[in-house]
């Protein structure tokens, strides 16, 4: 799971969804691998936003009840077009497309979650040919969570990461725990490819059976062990030159803001509004709402301009108190 996520934007609500500034151009995410829910983090774009989730486990896309601006479709994605045999695990979220590697699990004491409940055939599409059936549009956002099967899915997805696409979150694993799965060194060359920056890597470990973490009999990572999988943020940095055609569309370069905030990026946030107010491509009255953006000091809200001010007060004290010492000791 990401670190640092906002589930209440104060940045979102005063800039984007009081004034409806994108309901001309809703928020799209595309959430692969849909059961246990869609992320409670894009209700804060309230009608702005239109959520399309995938999940070819019937079992579990029919599990929730979810508002009109969300979609789930009952299908799988992958390279292209086709079937594939899904193996429904009565542990549900380790269900996969990709066979597991037996003597690999076998040394871990979650090797019962594997233990199969059914096989069944799915329906499988290219997210691409799925998008241009279906009249989906652009999309800002896509969210992967297929236990290994993510990279065939970005590759049948590129038109929509090359035209719109500025984020995706990830699941990676770091060894083909799945016969055949790619590992995070492959997805990360195809990200960078594509013109995304590595924002956020969060790995979490699996204890052997030999010594196994408490944890083990719940869901939760153990604080040693080998690091197995973790959730990878990619995101379009619009100040670097591959990607400024982005940043000429007031949408995108807002929506792009709204994810630094999300995904806890003030820095980039603030970076990016003040860079784009200067170019005209977002109205000055944004700014009013940078203090939303600005971590809290003391539990205080502040603004931009003062948080400089003291980091520079700040730095001109640290230094002066480096030049008052020489190897560790105050001078005579």
């Amino acid at each position: 799971m990401l670190p640092n996520v906002k589930t209440n934007s104060r940045f979102i609500q005063e800039a984007v969804t009081r004034c409806r500034r994108l309901k001309d151009a809703p928020f799209t995410i595309v959430d692969v691998g849909a059961s246990g829910g869609v992320s409670p983090v894009w209700g804060q774009f309230g009608a702005d936003a239109r959520i399309i989730g995938f999940e070819p486990n019937g079992d579990e896309a029919g599990k929730d009840v979810f508002p009109d601006n969300v979609q789930i479709y009952p299908i799988g994605l992958g390279r292209r077009a086709g079937t594939q045999e899904l193996r429904i695990c009565k542990f549900p979220y380790a269900s996969h497309t990709l066979p597991i590697d037996e003597t690999f699990w076998k040394r871990f004491p979650n090797y019962d979650y594997f233990e199969l409940d059914r096989l069944e055939t799915i329906e499988v599409i290219d997210f691409d040919g799925f998008a241009a059936t279906n009249g989906i549009g652009p999309v800002d956002f896509f969210k992967l969570d297929t236990e290994g099967t993510e990279l065939e899915i970005l590759r049948g997805a590129e038109n929509a990461l090359t035209q719109s696409v500025l984020g995706v979150q990830i699941e990676v694993g770091f060894d083909q725990y799945h016969v055949g799965r790619a590992v995070f060194a492959d997805v990360d060359i195809f990200m960078r490819e594509h013109g995304f920056s590595l924002f956020e890597l969060c790995p979490l470990r699996l204890a052997r059976s030999a010594l196994p973490h408490l944890h083990a009999v719940d869901v939760a990572p153990a604080s040693y062990g080998q690091m197995l999988w973790g959730d990878a943020l990619y995101l379009r940095d619009l100040m670097v030159e591959a990607n400024r055609d982005f940043a000429q569309s007031p949408a995108m370069v807002l929506k792009t803001i709204c994810l630094y905030d999300i995904f806890g990026y003030p820095d980039c946030a603030v970076e990016l509004l003040e860079w784009a107010i200067a170019q005209g491509v977002l109205p000055p009255e944004l700014w009013q709402a940078s203090p939303h953006l600005v971590p809290n000091i003391f539990q205080r809200r502040t603004t931009v301009e003062y948080h400089r001010s003291l980091y520079k007060t700040l730095g001109q004290w640290v230094m002066g108190g480096y030049a008052r010492t020489k190897g560790g000791q105050l001078e005579d």
